[in-house]
């Protein structure tokens, strides 16, 4: 998608434009992503690997303590 002339332009006409791979795993180390995986949805090129590695993640992280409530009773 980053090649294609069309997308691009839609993208210009909005201001925006793709980023690269490497800006990718940039910006996951910069709000430290536990991973960054690309996919098109166009294309259906990649989209198992993003659930897959969507799941792996949400599975072995551990939960957040929520700020406003501590789980003691009231």
């Amino acid at each position: 998608m980053r090649e294609d002339s069309t997308t691009c332009q839609k993208l210009g006409d909005k201001h925006q434009h793709p980023i690269s791979n490497q800006s990718g795993l940039q910006k996951g180390e910069e709000i430290h992503a536990k991973n960054y995986v690309e996919c098109s949805a166009l294309e259906q090129l990649g989209l198992v690997e993003v659930f897959e590695v969507a799941i792996k993640v949400a599975l072995s992280s551990k939960p957040t303590k929520s700020k406003e409530f501590n789980g003691g009773c009231v």
